[in-house]
């Protein structure tokens, strides 16, 4: 029974999660390019997202792996680095319970320091090349900014 209720929790709310947020995928770059408000930035990503939705999917899904697998290895790495500074022992094979919450929370926000832009160029990147499928042109972002 409880598979159940999950199966249909996952396609009632988790998939079309999923799909909206492809919709939505480009909704921020629109708004800060083409210098538009909220709601007709997500109107104008509805328009470009239309018949890539699934792709955008499959986009995130490694743009999030990749994302995810170069925080980790740089939270292992500054978390080992500074495991030795600060005399843990063993730190290059010290799990993250066994470092500290000093520890911990500094491998966290340095991976996060650098998945965040990672993932942000793959957005802004989608963007430009949706531009560029739905209307043969790539926008220029200096052209509004310094207006």
């Amino acid at each position: 029974m409880n598979l159940v209720g999950v199966a249909i929790g996952l396609v009632l709310l988790v998939i079309p999660g999923v799909m909206l947020a492809a919709v939505w995928a480009v909704a921020a770059p629109v708004a800060a390019v083409e210098q538009v408000g909220p709601i007709a930035s997500l109107q104008r990503s509805l328009e470009l997202t239309r018949g890539n939705r699934l792709r955008i999917v499959g986009f995130f899904v490694v743009a999030t792996g990749l994302a995810l697998v170069i925080g980790v290895l740089a939270s292992l790495l500054l978390g080992a680095v500074i495991g030795i500074v600060v005399g843990i022992p063993h730190a290059l094979g010290a799990t993250s319970f066994q470092t500290g919450p000093f520890i911990r929370e500094a491998s966290r926000i340095a991976a996060q320091t650098i998945a965040a832009p990672i993932y942000l160029a793959a957005v802004g990147a989608l963007y430009v090349e949706l531009c560029a499928v739905h209307e043969s042109t790539i926008p220029d972002p200096k052209a509004a900014v310094f207006d």
